[in-house]
């Protein structure tokens, strides 16, 4: 198996980022529209984030704290 190159380590650092926040070299966010990760797709802050609300959490027994849904 060949060893990756400092290019190519770089190169899938920044994909895995960009596939967990939808956004390129971890550039900020500045509306929904630049978060096209689905699974964080409201812009909160500067950043990617699961949830603005209550509603926006899939279960009801889920709740909003910090972008991120919680609960029981």
């Amino acid at each position: 198996m060949k060893k990756k190159t400092k290019k190519a380590k770089r190169f899938t650092k920044q994909t895995q980022l960009q596939v967990r926040t939808g956004l390129k070299g971890g550039q900020p966010c500045e509306s929904d529209a630049n978060c096209t990760y689905s699974e964080r797709p409201f812009c909160v802050n500067s950043s990617c984030k699961e949830c603005r609300t209550d509603a926006d959490c899939p279960r009801a027994t889920s709740f909003c704290s910090a972008g991120n849904c919680t609960g029981y």
